[in-house]
């Protein structure tokens, strides 16, 4: 079995190198208070050209929890949604830096100078002090990105390590962008789309990076949609294989003052997963959503974006 669709696993492996180390549905975050967007006269018309300072709402999901020196994975925190529809990527044009807020929590801004690494897959920032470790990782849009090329959507994770016995992990994965305004929606036919997943998974078994396949349908005339997931991880410990099933979603696509946004739900094999996301793009010519993974053995958060075919 091969895992694929790995992007973000750099801020997985990192718990490979700490030698240590609930429930949970969908929610909409009651509370949050969303970054603010910029000025109407000033935002950006697409993310690979980014002039303005803007407040990027989308989709994201967290899991918060304890790994042992054995690295199995324990002590969720069930008060943090696994799929939620209310997340801001706030872009400051001035300091070219990003802050990921997720009710009711905000990261801390990271720009120029906490950069690791880049290519033209991935932008990679990282943060110490004293025995915590922050990183950030953002998909680059682009037709530059061999993966996927996207123009109005991206996704990325951050990640906070807290050494100690056990070590803390606070995970988020989420989707932003450029949304479709309801008035720009299709309300007619149907569109696929291409698109790739990414995510993290915590269990009594282990950490896992998880990949794999996806697929993804929108029924306009219906304002229906549908996901497939087929999920795979591997542990950032010991390197062994999971297969975490194929999941089939289903749900519906409303408008919002924000845009045209969506939510599913579905699971197999005594596994439930949620997914929430939005449309991006003219004509929702892409698409970005979250989703959210729980089993008997812990829970799990990902990303999925996709370019309409």
């Amino acid at each position: 079995m091969k895992v694929t669709g790995c992007a973000l696993v750099a801020l997985a492996v990192a718990l490979g190198g700490c030698s240590g180390g609930g429930g949970g549905g969908g929610s909409s975050g009651p509370g949050f208070i969303p970054v603010p967007a910029a000025p109407t006269d000033q935002r950006n018309t697409t993310l690979t050209d980014l002039r303005f300072t803007e407040g990027f709402a989308g989709a994201a999901g967290r899991i918060r929890y304890a790994v042992s020196g054995t690295g199995s994975a324990s002590d969720f925190d069930g008060t943090v949604p696994v799929s939620s529809n209310t997340v801001a990527v706030r872009y400051d044009a001035a300091a070219q830096s990003y802050t990921i807020s997720l009710s009711p929590f905000t990261s801390p801004s990271f720009g120029p100078g906490d950069r690791t690494s880049s290519s033209n897959t991935l932008t990679n920032y990282e943060k110490r002090s004293g025995s915590r470790q922050e990183n950030l990782s953002l998909f680059n849009p682009g037709s530059g990105n061999p993966r996927l090329v996207l123009t109005y959507a991206s996704y990325g994770a951050y990640q906070a390590i807290t050494q100690g016995s056990p070590i803390g992990v606070d995970t988020i994965f989420f989707a932003y962008g450029i949304r479709t305004a309801p008035s720009d929606m299709p309300k007619t036919g149907s569109a696929s789309y291409t698109t790739i997943v990414d995510g993290q998974f915590a269990g009594a078994s282990g950490v896992y990076a998880m990949g794999g396949d996806s697929s993804f349908t929108a029924d306009f005339a219906a304002a229906t949609v549908q996901a497939t997931l087929q999920l795979r991880g591997q542990n950032v410990v010991t390197n062994g294989l999971r297969d975490f099933g194929i999941h089939a979603l289903t749900g519906t696509i409303r408008s919002e003052t924000t845009g045209a946004v969506f939510s599913a739900a579905g699971g197999s094999n005594g596994a439930t997963v949620y997914m929430q996301g939005a449309f991006f793009g003219p004509g929702a010519a892409e698409v970005g959503a979250n989703f959210g993974i729980v089993n008997a053995d812990g829970r799990g958060v990902g990303a999925l974006v996709g370019r309409k075919n």
